[in-house]
């Protein structure tokens, strides 16, 4: 959908968005082959999963190979890098898709698999991953303020708010889980409404640049007034 129907760059982005997913799928496969050969019934259930007993040893192994394609699926920084040309270049609809609905699977695979599947690998590396998560969303969040475009803008936006939501989940504890579910919610309904907006907008004006957006309020008040909106709800 986006290398056919996407924007200038769309080839690109698009190769460099299969690389990243590519890489995580496959360490991702590894690691459930690996706890296939565990189990007792040689099941893929997630069930028989969670009965396999292993040493410390294998949950550090098992927890970076699952780690590291959550990290790419959400994404966290530094893995970040194929989400903000993806977004950009993707169909309006193709990017609703990415942001809305797929990398909550990436906070949701956090949730499912790595904490009951490797407890003792999440409390020896939570702390190095909530400071390496941290410096991420004030990373993302200043390349973000620096942005012209208001697809950029949000896609860097996004990756300071995915980041809020595993912190708390390494951060431990049921009321993060909780504000997590909630926040996994809040988010897919904001920043769908901001990608039908930005894409109301350039259609409407011909234009994606915040540079060049000047008397919006004038041109069409029911846009500018959606826009304030959900950006209010988007912080």
């Amino acid at each position: 959908l986006s290398s056919i129907w996407g924007g200038e760059k769309r080839i690109k982005a698009t190769f460099k968005f299969f690389i990243y997913t590519f890489i995580g799928s496959l360490l991702l496969l590894i690691g459930i082959l690996y706890m296939y050969l565990q189990t007792e019934d040689n099941s893929f259930s997630i069930v028989s999963f969670y009965r396999v007993q292993l040493t410390v040893q294998q949950q550090f192994g098992l927890f970076f190979l699952f780690f590291s394609a959550f990290a790419i699926k959400m994404p966290i920084v530094p893995f970040h890098t194929w989400q903000p040309d993806a977004y950009e270049q993707a169909p309006t609809p193709v990017t609703m898709v990415l942001s809305g609905v797929m990398v909550k699977m990436g906070v949701f695979g956090v949730i499912r698999w790595l904490l009951p599947l490797f407890p003792l690998a999440v409390k020896e590396f939570n702390g190095p991953i909530i400071l390496m998560i941290s410096i991420g969303m004030i990373y993302a969040s200043l390349i973000a303020i620096k942005q012209d475009s208001i697809k950029r803008l949000i896609a860097y936006s996004s990756i300071a708010h995915i980041g809020l939501m595993a912190a708390a989940i390494f951060a431990g504890g049921t009321l993060g889980l909780q504000g997590v579910q909630v926040q996994m919610f809040n988010h897919g309904i904001n920043v769908i409404g901001l990608w039908i907006l930005a894409n109301a907008i350039e259609n409407t004006l011909g234009t994606r640049k915040l540079s060049e957006l000047g008397g919006l309020a004038t041109k069409a008040p029911t846009m500018a007034i959606l826009f304030v909106v959900l950006a209010f709800a988007n912080i």
